[in-house]
């Protein structure tokens, strides 16, 4: 009888959670917060993971806030074998009078 032989693919079904912190909810005009993107789980980030934040609120970037990126996105890299990435997002002391405004992060 001929010797048979087959092969089986191990599908992984281990993803990565990507999770969103903001160092604090409230700062002034000309104040500063860090946001960091972070891995959760058992995971091990080989190769990187960009991550996508794109910005929505009241506040306008580059008027009233700035984060070095696109006016509605950023993409952030977390590095391989890191386990996350922070960037800093800075408040502008413009001479308006207006209330407070919001920049609201979601990851995409």
């Amino acid at each position: 009888m001929a010797e048979q032989s087959g092969s089986v693919n191990i599908i992984s079904d281990d993803i990565a959670q990507i999770l969103l912190s903001i160092g604090t909810g409230s700062i002034t005009e000309t104040g500063a917060t860090m946001v960091t993107v972070f891995t959760s789980g058992d995971v091990v980030n080989t190769t990187g993971i960009v991550v996508t934040l794109v910005y929505t609120g009241t506040a306008l970037r580059g008027t009233d806030y700035d984060t070095g990126g696109n006016p509605l996105t950023i993409d952030l890299t977390i590095p391989a074998f890191a386990t996350g990435a922070s960037y800093g997002l800075t408040a502008f002391n413009d001479t308006l009078v207006e209330g407070n405004e919001t920049v609201n992060i979601q990851i995409s």
